[in-house]
Formats: structure tokens, C-alpha cells, sequence
């Protein structure tokens, strides 16, 4: 009896742990700001920190589909389009990489896996605006004409994401700390 009501008021809490992200994340997507400078990427790190890999995976996806709705109803635009792939799949990655490195992670670590990440997303996301988009020619002119002119993107992605990831990481740290308390009473009390 006491660990069945353990285990769901951890079950709980976690709910309503992932439910305060996805909210979170929908509304850093949606909200319109500078070009590139949205909470989002390190929210998506930050996901990946806290939650299990099949949390992470649902909840980066659901807030990415559900914010591109949003945007398509608010700017009338279309919901999804051949750069979908590539912006799920970059941010995605970026949550599931840092998972490996959750258990030794500082803010340092963050800071430097922030950075890397803001870098393999715009060179993986441009890759496919080359490709998909008919913006820029199939051969290699147009392949470095399609990165140059993504380089001020970059800029204020590395900015905005270093600076996110500071003021989320410390933000968020001890609401970290409390999930992961409660999951040890749980644990010492369900033996």
C-alpha cells in the first residue's frame, strides 16, 4: 500500500514535471523574438538532462509539433515543410546526446555542450535547407552560398543558446534537484 502511493505520487510529480516543460517549450518556440535567440535549443538540453530517454523523445517532439501549429495558425504559413526533418532531428539529437553526459554534468560541461550543439544544429539544419529548399543550386557553389549566408544565424544562435542554457541551467537546478530527492525516497521507501 505505501509503495503504490510512493510510486504515484513520484509518477505524479514527474507528470507534472514533463507537462511544466512542454508548456514552457511550446511557448519559447511560438513566441516570436531576435532571429535565432529562443530558449527552446537549451530547453531541449535541459529536457534531455532531466527526464528518461522516451520522455525526452515525446516531449521534444510533441512541443516542436504542437509550437509549429501555433506558428502556422498565428503567421498563416504552412505547418510543416522539408526543413521538419532536419530542425526535429537536430534538436533531438541535441536532447539524447547530452543524456550520455548527465551524470557528470556542471555548468561548464553544459556551457561547452551548448555550444558544440548550437554549432552540429546549424550545420546539420543548413545541410538540409540545402537540400530540400530550391533555394541554392545542387552543386558546390551553391552548398557554400547557402552556409555563408547562414553565418549571421549562427552568430546569434551561439549567443542566444549560451546565454539560455546559463540562465535555465541555473534556473533550473534546483527544481532538478528536487525531482531527483524525491525519486531516492521513493526508491528507499519501495524496499
Amino acid at each position: 500500500m505505501k509503495f503504490a502511493m510512493l510510486k504515484n505520487e513520484f509518477l505524479s510529480k514527474t507528470t507534472v514535471s514533463l507537462g511544466i516543460y512542454l508548456l514552457f517549450a511550446v511557448f519559447c518556440r511560438a513566441v516570436p523574438g531576435f532571429p535565432n535567440i529562443s530558449a527552446y535549443p537549451s530547453l531541449c538540453l535541459m529536457i534531455g538532462l532531466q527526464f528518461s530517454r522516451t520522455q525526452t523523445l515525446m516531449t521534444v517532439l510533441i512541443s516542436a509539433a504542437f509550437s509549429d501549429l501555433m506558428l502556422a495558425f498565428l503567421h498563416q504559413g504552412p505547418i510543416w515543410g522539408s526543413w521538419t526533418f532536419f530542425t526535429y532531428t537536430g534538436f533531438l539529437a541535441n536532447a539524447l546526446w547530452v543524456r550520455r553526459y548527465k551524470d557528470s554534468m556542471n555548468m561548464r560541461l553544459l556551457l561547452k555542450y551548448s555550444f558544440f550543439s548550437s554549432l552540429g544544429f546549424w550545420l546539420w539544419t543548413n545541410l538540409g535547407v540545402w537540400l530540400s529548399s530550391g533555394l541554392y543550386s545542387h552543386q558546390i557553389d551553391g552548398f557554400w552560398l547557402c552556409y555563408t549566408l547562414a553565418l549571421p544565424f549562427l552568430a546569434y544562435s551561439l549567443l542566444g543558446n549560451l546565454f539560455w542554457t546559463l540562465v535555465l541551467g541555473r534556473m533550473l537546478k534546483p527544481f532538478k534537484r528536487d525531482v531527483i530527492v524525491n525519486f531516492k525516497q521513493f526508491l528507499q521507501h519501495s524496499t
